[in-house]
């Protein structure tokens, strides 16, 4: 299996600097009462929280320690339902939304108006291509998330990478109408890969592919747990976690 250029996200290595981190961070929670209150110090453990290092030991005592110490839950919704993984996903912050879905975070869950995580990065691909929403779809399909509706795929068009990664879950290619909006220069830039999706429009899967997700549904929420534990090469565990490569098996 071929690996796709630095433009591609690895499953294996994700690096970001401190300055996209904070900004990253300051996007997600910046809708938060009294955020503009942040201290410092609140804000290395908001980063030491994403980069997966120890939180409570950076926290200041007071009330904010002593309520990370009681267990109080990192993922509770607002007013609105609205989960800190809602606004990462919004924001297409990918570093934030890996960290939150590895702590227990739900990829499912809806909030008072039905979006899920999943919809509401669908609706800012457009937005944010180049900040590899794709990562984020993955990680949401890795850790449960469902699959998204073909009415949807049009948005993705400028993020040929994310299209990638949401048909490669469904059986069959939904009929290319949601392609009609594709502008020529996107086309020419990616043009095998789009002449793919146009020639498996509507024809039955590889068995590989359709084996693939058997796996995926049987492992359901813990497929990105459980298939990096399985005693198979790497190449076949990309795979199973929907790795880019640029084309369509």
């Amino acid at each position: 299996m071929t690996s796709r250029s630095s433009a591609s996200f690895s499953c294996s290595q994700r690096k970001t600097t401190e300055k996209d981190t904070r900004e990253a961070i300051r996007s997600v929670v910046g809708s938060l009462p009294k955020i503009d209150q942040l201290k410092p110090e609140r804000e290395q453990a908001l980063q030491s929280f994403v980069g997966g290092r120890d939180v409570v030991a950076l926290l200041p005592t007071g009330l904010g320690k002593t309520a990370a110490g009681a267990g109080a839950d990192p993922f509770t919704a607002g007013r609105k339902l609205h989960t800190p993984l809602h606004n990462a996903c919004a924001n297409c912050s990918a570093r934030i939304a890996e960290g939150l879905l590895l702590r227990g975070a739900r990829a499912d869950v809806e909030n008072c108006a039905g979006y899920t995580p999943m919809d509401c990065l669908l609706q800012v691909v457009e937005d944010y291509p180049a900040q590899q929403p794709e990562v984020i779809a993955r990680s949401l399909l890795n850790h449960g998330a469902k699959l998204a509706s073909p009415k949807v795929l049009k948005h993705c068009l400028l993020s040929p990478a994310t299209l990638e990664v949401l048909l490669n879950t469904y059986t069959v290619i939904p009929p290319c109408g949601w392609m009609e909006a594709l502008s020529s220069d996107v086309y020419k830039e990616h043009q095998a890969f789009f002449d793919r999706v146009r020639l498996l429009s509507g024809q039955p899967r590889s068995l590989q592919h359709l084996c693939r997700g058997v796996v995926r549904r049987y492992l359901g929420a813990a497929c990105h747990s459980a298939v990096g534990g399985l005693p198979v090469p790497g190449a076949l565990k990309d795979y199973l976690l929907l790795c880019n490569d640029g084309t369509l098996r």
